[in-house]
């Protein structure tokens, strides 16, 4: 049949169909052997009788009734994409990803026997295997109108290739063919050469990303010389190495048809490099090469360099991705430059250039019109950095080795005259084997040295009662060593030392760690904390809750539990903290009667012990005290000057400025402070200033200080801040001890300094076990169950993680047959739970738009582990897919869980009803009971009815993205297990058992409830969940064990039917692959990624509306506002809804978003917003707006706060301190600090740093490729030792002698070597721009 031709009679249809039947191999019939090949392949041994009887008709120049007939015939479904194609008569069909199998692929490839309309077909990624490959190749005997024919990523193996031989000797139509991830290894490579050599249409060929080692290079190379049609042809992503592309480069030579060979990723090296660049003397037609990430060295591209001077065939010129370095790349632009090539387009992708470099490249491209050239940026070069000098040298050496120079210097320093000599300075850098060169001791002594004159060896005066000036020393001439005899031209040569000049350049290191600015930009630390239960609480039953403290921030309080003395909570925090946080602690309080918090104990950890745990601390942990002396904050500011006063005393003068966020004592939240200076035992008192917690003093004092500093008594200065009190003792709000040996004489040094506890023991806790304090064990508290876990990251530009991003994109797209190594490597050295590495995976692949690549590579890997004996195990275990999938559902489906299940959560927390089935759950039993259970079976069926209803009608709301992965997890679980309700329970396992249930039981965790479930509300929860639970399973009976829930069985029999109408419809959806990228999506169709405009939180506040005149406080009134925050403006509305006209503020013009005290405004849960329209300034003006809010609870502040302070993490202008109190006009002062001047700047710290991690945060990409890349780089030296390939080498002496052969090629050890070896250097790129920021 001819294009064309005649339309067939109905005869001709007859016969026609009967040879597709008998082209098609038998569906039922054995397994195929792949390694059964032989070198005919005949039709007899793939016989697929269908017996379809074609009754006499029109002819079907479509094929579609054939396909029908076929897919009967077979027992599979059509495909609705396939037939609607066909019923359209499109010339191209594209089917990929639609995973069609063996059997779909045989059911098409009938009906594409006698199609005459399709030209092009796509089947890529359809799982067709060798049986459903052979189908289609067979087809190609009778169809001769396709042209274009796309079977990539099917695993065709051999077989197809030996059948694509057979086939394509008579098919004359067939010139474009895309073989790409085939798994073809060595034994394909012989049917493969044949092709190319003797096929009469083929012009385009794909074989990249296969399993082609050095031998099949040979072959390919060998027929490459004989080609007279192909002229496109990829190789790259196989395993050619040395030999074959040697073998390539000489079969390019006498071929006059090859346009564009593409050999990259192939590690052929340098000597690959040379033999290409010799055969493109000699070959005139090739336009195109590639060469990418080849492992070619300088001499390598010198060669091809070189060559590119003469020739004027080559356009196209690709080598990035090699270890070039400059000088390569400088050899090439040289050869474009000075030459008559006529390359158009250079691709030096992923090497950096130079500045200098980078120019030359943009002279070049203006001056030559239409050439291009690509380079990977100059964004990561870094001039070489300078060496340290001298003085850093030394320095770093004595803090690596613990040697105070000061006492160093002081002993070669024997009559105490603060220099040394040359030679005691030499000597004394000699004693400690300082390691400097001798050019760097003279750079010393020319910075810090000085001539010597007569003055500076004048005895002292000698103190009464002494004789001369001695010092010590002992030795010959001890007598008259009171002055040393040097002449005037001793003098002249003589240099002197002033050690102190010296250590004054050395960064004074004090105890305080700056609080008032936040994290920088690419600075971030987060802590994850999960509160789980407490137990043994003293004094039995409580009402219990807690409260997650970061420093002194109260930022996040747990619901409470009432009526237990082990309350459950299972709560989990991910907190945003500054870098410089010093503790986390966790408060539990008891209700009592009239709702005051009464302390019940606590548990603080420091951050060393959060940090010295790289998988976290996950421990019972024992209660300790609350106690008003421990609960320390707030900060001193001091400024201190030493001096000299005489030989025996130092004078130290010591101003304490101010004091700031003291803790309050008081029952009326009243701090009357004042400071107390201890030295030697002699006190000296600040006056007390009245109600503030930010005093200012300014109040200067001087001490005598002993001489020598180095003796404890005599270097230690003690402040004490106290709360002055009538009727009681003072109270005790911090101290600062001050080290004065570590002060320079005569510089002030002006300090924040953290006040600290009276005691000196360590505020870690420790696992319990019972504690003790001066021989007695402490009262037992109780215990907490806590997970602590902290991660510090900090994130380079975007543009550098573009190379590490591209690789795990590529590491999804084709996984491989195992899965994706990298993928594989990631579970064996992470140091995150599961939890926390599934979610990061899920982020950064939403944000790449990527996640059913993702979902493809772990679902498909996981079913192909799992047996058929072992079916109901599948997706039930802790697995990295089944965590994602878990992961992934929360954040994008969390408000249609909202949606869907709110209305049944809040009816049971509503109705608070005793609901219960099983006597043995009633205390006592009677006649009573069974009309009990009557009653609950009644409520329970409504509550059931009210959830199922509004699960079953809920599948237009589901997120379009869900419902894509679910319908992925359906066909490939379907495919392996086609019989029962596996592919049922695959899907139900997630949406009901992972997602619909769990909410059901805690609805706090998902936040569809503020607080937990009471006694009664918690068992009809549990019975509900219970009833949905089995419904999930597919269960029509009640369990044995639970024969109580027999009430139920009609309800559960009717519902498994409608659980599985709800599946269908969920997955009846087509799966659209995302195209994935390396930059983050801009828009997703559900919300996800960088939206424009989104929603961070919205709800009702109270105002505090201002009557009078501006700025004045005035009658003050509340009002209900409705307020909206998004990632453009907080806004906020007139009304209670969002209803009329708006006020919208800027997130930029945001300066200040704190929490207020409590006896400003004499009510709870206040915060503050200071927004300035423009101008970097906070202080009060006209122009400035302040907003004072009241939120209904401590959660409700803390959320506000926290996504405020969120939205306002770019904010340039962020001030780094405020009030937390108000102006008082008529007092003429703030509440806060009592200063007077209404522009008064803040009194007290910033604490934008720390915010609450939340479903609703905008995805950060970049902050989940540097947790990943975290990841591997730890695990470094076990990837390393696990997956590392044998070096490459070469024997000069022998070069007959092969090099060490890695791996078999196509093996699995050889692509875990090779998904290894593309990783490190990722990663050793990554390493180097990291070594490049300086330590924060």
């Amino acid at each position: 049949m001819e294009p064309g031709g005649s339309e067939l009679d109905d005869e001709e249809v007859g016969s026609l169909d009967s040879r597709a039947g008998s082209r098609l191999m038998d569906v039922e019939g054995d397994a195929f052997d792949a390694d059964a090949l032989s070198d005919d392949v005949s039709d007899t041994g793939w016989e697929t009788d269908l017996e379809i009887e074609e009754e006499k008709e029109k002819y079907d120049a479509t094929g579609q009734k054939n396909y029908v007939k076929a897919c009967d015939s077979i027992g599979i479904v059509p495909a609705s994409h396939f037939m609607r194609c066909l019923s359209s008569q499109e010339p191209s069909i594209d089917l990929s990803h639609h995973y069609v199998g063996a059997k779909g692929a045989k059911a098409i490839a009938v009906a594409l026997i006698s199609n005459t309309t399709v030209t092009n077909l796509n089947l890529s990624y359809n799982g067709l295997c060798p049986e459903g490959g052979v189908a289609i190749i067979d087809m190609l005997k009778e169809n001769c109108y396709i042209t274009h024919l796309d079977l990539s990523n099917n695993g065709i193996a051999a077989t197809g290739a030996v059948m694509l031989l057979d086939i394509l000797a008579s098919n004359t139509t067939v010139t474009h063919l895309n073989l790409s991830g085939s798994s073809f290894d060595d034994k394909a490579a012989e049917p493969l050469s044949e092709i190319i050599k003797s096929s009469i249409r083929v012009t385009h060929l794909n074989l990249s990303h296969n399993e082609l080692s050095e031998a099949s290079g040979v072959l390919i190379g060998a027929a490459l010389a004989e080609s007279e049609v192909l002229q496109h042809l990829d190789l790259s992503w196989n395993y050619l190495r040395r030999k074959g592309a040697v073998a390539i480069a000489q079969g390019l030579k006498p071929n006059q048809m090859l346009k564009k060979l593409n050999l990259s990723y192939n590690g052929f090296g340098t000597e690959g490099a040379v033999a290409l660049a010799d055969s493109l003397k000699i070959n005139t037609t090739l336009t195109h090469l590639d060469i990418t990430d080849n492992r070619i060295l300088i001499d390598g591209v010198r060669a091809i360099a070189k060559v590119l001077q003469t020739i004027d065939s080559l356009q196209s010129l690709k080598i990035g991705h090699n270890p070039i370095q400059i000088i390569g790349v400088i050899a090439l632009l040289e050869a474009l430059k000075n030459g008559t090539s006529s390359v158009k387009y250079l691709g030096l992708d992923g090497i950096t250039v130079t500045l200098n470099v980078a120019k030359i490249i943009t002279e070049m491209q203006e001056e030559h019109t239409g050439l291009v050239i690509t380079t990977g940026g100059t964004g990561g070069y870094k001039e070489p950095r300078p060496l340290p000098t001298p003085v850093e040298k030394l320095f770093k050496y004595s803090k690596e080795n613990n040697i105070r120079l000061s006492d160093l210097f002081i002993v070669y320093d024997k009559k105490k005259r603060l220099f040394l000599t040359e030679a005691d300075f030499r000597a004394s850098l000699k004693h400690i084997s300082a390691p400097l060169m001798e050019f760097e001791v003279l750079k010393l002594l020319n910075e810090f040295g000085r001539k010597a004159t007569k003055e500076d060896f004048a005895a002292p005066a000698a103190p009464e009662g002494e004789e001369g000036g001695g010092g010590g020393g002992g030795g010959e001439g001890e007598e008259g060593e009171g002055v040393e005899e040097y002449s005037d031209a001793d003098l002249e040569e003589l240099k002197i030392v002033e050690y102190r000049l010296m250590e004054s350049k050395k960064r004074v290191v004090s105890n305080y760690r700056s609080s008032i600015i936040g994290p920088p930009v690419f600075q971030y630390t987060s802590i994850y904390a999960k509160i789980s239960e407490a137990k043994n609480l003293a004094s039995g039953l409580r009402d219990v809750y807690c409260y997650i403290k970061v420093d002194n921030e109260a930022i996040a309080r747990t619901a409470s539990v009432f009526n237990s003395s082990e309350p459950f909570w299972g709560e989990e925090y991910r907190l945003h903290v500054p870098l410089e946080y010093q503790y986390v602690s966790v408060y539990l309080y008891d209700h009592d009667t009239l709702g005051v918090k009464v302390p019940i104990g606590k548990v603080r950890l420091d951050r060393d012990s959060i940090m010295g745990s790289p998988r976290g601390l996950d421990s019972w942990f024992p209660l300790k005290p609350i106690s008003k002396d421990d609960e320390i904050q707030g900060e001193l500011l001091a400024e201190i000057m030493i001096d000299e006063y005489s030989d025996e005393m130092f004078r130290g003068v010591i101003t304490l400025v101010e004091a700031r966020d003291l803790a309050v004592r008081d029952i009326n939240s009243k701090v009357d402070p004042y400071a107390v200076i201890n030295y030697k035992g002699k006190e000296l008192n600040t006056p007390t200033l009245k109600k503030t917690r930010f005093p200012r003093w300014n109040k200067t004092y001087e001490l005598p200080i002993n001489r020598p500093l180095e003796e404890f008594d005599n270097r230690t200065v003690r402040i004490t801040i106290y709360d002055s009190a009538k009727f009681h003792h003072d109270a005790f709000l911090g101290e600062v001890i001050i080290d004065l040996a570590e002060l320079f004489l005569g510089q002030r040094y002006k300090t924040w300094y953290r006040l600290q506890q009276q005691d000196k023991e360590t505020s870690a806790a420790m696992p319990s076990g019972g504690a003790k304090k001066d021989g007695k064990k402490e009262k037992d508290l109780g215990s907490l169950r806590l997970k602590v876990q902290c991660h510090e990251e900090r994130i380079l530009d975007s543009q550098l993680y573009s190379p590490f991003v591209q690789l795990m994109i590529s590491a999804v797209e084709s996984p491989g047959p195992e899965g994706s190594p990298l993928l594989i490597m990631l579970e064996e050295v992470m140091t995150m739970d599961r939890n926390s590495l599934a979610q990061t995976l899920v982020r950064f692949y939403i944000a790449h738009n990527a996640i059913l690549p993702l979902f493809d590579c772990l679902i498909s890997r996981e079913v192909e582990n799992v047996s058929l004996s072992n079916v109901t195990t599948l997706f039930r275990g802790n697995s990295l897919a089944s965590k994602c999938l878990d992961q992934f559902m929360k954040v994008v489906a969390l408000p249609y869980l909202h949606e869907t299940l709110k209305p049944v959560i809040d009816t049971i927390f509503n109705d608070k009803k005793l609901v219960e089935l099983d006597p043995d759950q009633l205390k006592t039993r009677s006649s009573s009971t069974s009309k009990l259970i009557d009653t609950s079976v009644a409520q329970l069926t409504g509550y059931i009815q009210i959830a199922t209803e509004s699960i079953f009608e809920s599948v237009e709301r589901c997120p379009q993205v869900l419902r894509q992965s679910m319908r992925l997890l359906w066909d490939r679980v379907i495919v392996k297990f086609p019989d029962g309700d596996t592919p049922y329970s695959s899907v139900t396992g997630f949406i009901f058992l992972r997602f619909f249930v769990p909410a059901i039981l805690s609805p706090k965790l998902f936040a569809l409830r503020e607080e937990h479930a009471d006694q009664r509300a918690e068992r009809t929860l549990k019975l509900t969940a219970k009833l949905i639970q089995t419904m999930g399973n597919l269960q029509t009976a009640v369990d044995a064990k639970e024969q109580f829930m027999s009430p139920m069985a009609t309800l559960l029999k009717e519902g498994v039917d409608k659980v599985k109408t709800y599946i269908n419809q969920l997955i009846d959806v087509q799966i659209v692959m995302n195209t994935p990228s390396a930059t983050p999506v801009e828009v997703l169709s559900d919300g996800l990624g960088y939206l424009q405009h989104v929603v961070l939180n919205s709800g009702v506040l109270w105002k505090r509306v201002t009557s009078g005149t501006s700025g004045a406080v005035g009658s003050l009134l509340y009002r209900k506002r409705f307020f909206e925050l998004t990632n453009i403006a907080f806004t906020y509305f007139p009304t209670e809804k969002k209803t009329g006209e708006a006020k919208s503020y800027p997130v930029q013009w945001i300066r200040v978003v704190e929490k207020l005290d409590e006896a400003a405004f004499s009510r709870k849960h206040m915060f503050q917003i200071v927004i300035v329209p423009v101008g970097p300034s906070t202080a009060f003006s006209p122009s400035e707006t302040v907003l004072y809010l009241q939120a209904a609870d401590v959660n409700e502040q803390n959320r506000w706060v926290s996504a405020i302070r969120k939205a306002c993490l770019c904010n340039r202008e962020m001030s780094p301190v405020h009030h937390t109190g108000v102006y008082l006009p008529r007092k003429k002062e703030w509440s806060c600090c009592r200063a007077t001047a209404p522009a008064e700047p803040g009194c007290c710290p910033c604490h934008r740093g720390i915010t609450i991690g939340d479903w609703r945060d905008p995805l950060d990409p970049y902050l989940d490729a540097q947790v990943l890349y975290s990841q591997y780089q730890q695990g470094r030296e076990t990837l390393t030792k696990n997956y590392s390939a044998p070096a490459e080498s070469e024997n000069p002496e022998n070069p007959d002698v092969p090099p060490p052969r890695p791996a078999k090629p196509g093996s699995d050890e050889a692509r875990m070597q090779a998904a290894y070896g593309r990783l490190a250097e990722v990663l050793d790129e990554l390493s180097y721009h990291h070594s490049q920021v300086p330590n924060v």
